[in-house]
């Protein structure tokens, strides 16, 4: 599933909107979700939390054997909800 398709699909479920409105409104959620993840963990009740997690500088081992340093990075990761887990472990 990719924003189109979200925004089709909210557009047909909750009309009223037209589908640019529609695009708009899923627009301005995701800016804010991606600005409070510069700021704090955000939390979404029945479906997961997104964190945002610092890597540390490390050492890898490549496949030719030589030891290379990885850069640090930040990262954001999803821990999904436990109504999540069991809805999507219910349908497999």
């Amino acid at each position: 599933m990719i924003k189109k398709d979200i925004v089709e699909q909210l557009h047909e479920e909750h009309g009223g909107m037209t589908l640019p409105e529609t695009e708009e409104h899923v627009n301005t959620l995701l800016e804010l979700l991606k600005d409070a993840m510069d700021r704090e963990d955000v939390t979404i009740t029945h479906f997961g939390k997104f964190r945002h997690k610092h890597r540390k500088v490390r050492e890898i081992i490549l496949p030719s054997g030589k030891k290379q340093l990885t850069n640090a990075t930040d990262r954001i990761q999803f821990l999904p909800s436990p109504a999540l887990k069991t809805k999507i472990n219910s349908e497999s």
